[in-house]
């Protein structure tokens, strides 16, 4: 509700008492979705370092539960984050990535998220050349999860 109305500092405050809590009983599903709720807050306000770090985690903490459309779901918002941040070769990757994770497992993003990819990779597009293009959808497309994130696999507490 905070969030909606556009009170991002109370939203992230309540995320946070959220994932304590979650953390305390060691809900994993909990503590996924409350990452994935608190990053939305945190691109919504155009804080987009602390989004990409709260992405990262949710995409941890899906992949922990073996939840493939959540960890796609993450890298999409991920792509969108790399864009907001003139990132577009990462973008590219990252959303190359959660279409290939996508593919793999025979699931579609709602037709919101494929707006905001198209409008991403679009952008992309017009912003770097065909070849890095090319070249970074690629990469998305080979690439393990932990190399595509530039994270090592590091279990929560």
């Amino acid at each position: 509700m905070a969030a909606s109305q556009g009170n991002h500092d109370s939203a992230r405050r309540y995320h946070h008492e959220s994932l304590a809590r979650y953390l305390e009983i060691d809900d994993r599903w909990g503590i996924a979705r409350v990452l994935e709720d608190q990053d939305s807050v945190d691109l919504q306000a155009g804080e987009y370092a602390e989004a990409d770090r709260s992405l990262k985690e949710a995409v941890q903490a899906f992949r922990a539960l073996g939840h493939q459309r959540g960890v796609a779901r993450q890298l999409e918002a991920l792509s969108w984050c790399a864009s907001c941040q003139s990132r577009d070769e990462a973008a590219v990757v990252l959303a190359s990535a959660a279409t290939a994770m996508r593919h793999k497992i025979g699931t579609h993003a709602q037709q919101v998220e494929r707006e905001k990819i198209e409008r991403t990779l679009a952008q992309a597009r017009m912003r770097i050349s065909a070849e890095a293009y090319a070249n970074a959808w690629r990469e998305g497309l080979t690439a393990t999860l932990d190399r595509i994130l530039g994270i090592e696999t590091v279990p929560r507490p």
